[in-house]
């Protein structure tokens, strides 16, 4: 996959920010610019970045975050046209997803595998924030939309993969795409990362932080196991119809 730089958008304040436009979908057809994006969250946006939110017309802010994420790390963009919608897609626990977890000593290799089930429940029992999500493709009138979670790698990066699977993009370039995300993890100096490193080893810490290949492909060898394919999986679990499926294509590729 050929990436523009321009599909990246400098967000000062923001980490992770990408137009999904730009990709090659069904047909030969090219996947419109302005009217999706994906990013990290928005607790530490600039007034340099709110103006460039404001200049690509944002009207619907996505946020895939637990209520204690939200609480902790509030979104400070606000404007009276935008509409932010909350589609939790982990429920919380006392210190948040991960931290629990992590006081037992988890090792590298335990984050792999956590991180790896994290993304195949996306498949099996934490989809209906992202069949919300599609909903959304009814009504022209949300977009231009952003949806985010913390990082905006596994949770955004499954919905970009669900959506870019609707549109027709290949494989490869969906797993390219969601591998972007790599360079753009949370900074390490953040105060959130020394609180974490407080009770997680620094490799295991390096594995939450970032995205590996095989988190993509546990979730998508879960929709194979438990839903026998990607259409169905759409079909039946986010709600694609094919009267959806076709709205949607007919929106975003051109």
């Amino acid at each position: 996959m050929s990436v523009p730089a321009s599909r990246e958008i400098d967000i000062p304040g923001v980490k992770n920010f990408r137009d999904l436009g730009g990709l090659v979908g069904c047909g030969g057809r090219i996947v419109r610019r302005g009217l999706v994006f994906r990013s990290a969250k928005f607790d530490k946006i600039l007034p340099e970045g709110e103006a460039v939110l404001d200049a690509l017309g944002i009207r619907t802010i996505v946020d895939f975050r637990s209520p204690g994420e939200q609480r902790r790390n509030p979104t400070n963009y606000a404007r009276p046209q935008v509409r932010r919608l909350s589609l939790t897609v982990f429920s919380d626990t006392p210190e948040g997803f991960f931290e629990e977890r992590l006081t037992r000593g988890l090792s590298p290799q335990g984050a792999l595998a956590l991180m790896e089930e994290a993304n195949r429940s996306f498949a099996r029992e934490r989809y209906a924030a992202f069949r919300d999500f599609f909903a959304l493709f009814h009504n022209p009138e949300n977009f231009p939309l952003v949806f985010h979670c913390t990082g905006g790698k596994d949770r955004t990066g499954f919905a970009a993969a669900m959506l870019y699977s609707v549109l027709g993009v290949n494989d490869s370039d969906i797993r390219e795409d969601f591998l972007l995300s790599r360079k753009n993890t949370i900074p390490t100096n953040e105060r959130s990362v020394h609180r974490l490193l407080e009770i997680i080893p620094p490799k295991t810490l390096e594995v939450l932080m970032t995205v590996f290949p095989q988190f993509l492909e546990a979730a998508l060898d879960e929709i194979e196991k438990a839903w026998g394919s990607r259409e169905r999986f759409l079909r039946e679990a986010l709600g694609v119809s094919p009267e959806l499926s076709e709205k949607i294509r007919t929106f975003l590729l051109a």
